[in-house]
């Protein structure tokens, strides 16, 4: 029941917060509907459409599962179809797929605004260009060691 309240209080503070926009938004000069009512309606629907959506999920997949025959029996056909497990396994190999790319792509981010720092920072006539480099990199590497220290 606790988490009934939760979520209705989120639907009327996000519906009175779109039904406030939507009203003053209504009132403005150019009165009627126009981008910006059109703009929160868009809004409103897209969040209600993700509320129910949370909500099927949340029905399906809780490990607070309620004794409703319709929910235990489509829980059941989707634990056991093929198609869902097939699904499943690809969104698997896909994240994996996906976090690999984005691995790599943070390497080359890193390594090539590495060069791009170091190259800005020899563009000014320093003394020893090779001694600024090397300390421009060890700066570089003691700020990398700090923001890979920090958890998400």
């Amino acid at each position: 029941m606790r988490e009934f309240w939760h979520v209705g209080s989120a639907v009327c503070i996000v519906a009175g917060s779109w039904r406030g926009a939507f009203v003053l938004s209504y009132f403005t000069p150019t009165v009627g509907l126009g981008c910006r009512s059109g703009s929160y309606t868009i809004f409103f629907i897209v969040s209600l459409g993700l509320l129910i959506m949370e909500m099927t999920v949340w029905l399906l997949l809780s490990p607070y599962q309620m004794e409703t025959p319709l929910l235990t029996r489509t829980a059941t056909r989707l634990r056991n179809s093929t198609f869902v497990n097939r699904l499943e396994d690809n969104v698997h190999d896909n994240w994996a797929y996906l976090k690999r790319r984005a691995s790599g792509l943070l390497t080359t981010i890193q390594r090539g605004s590495r060069r791009f720092t170091v190259k800005v920072a020899t563009i000014f006539p320093w003394r020893n260009k090779d001694n600024m480099q090397e300390r421009v990199n060890i700066a570089l590497d003691e700020i990398l060691k700090t923001l890979r220290a920090m958890n998400a």
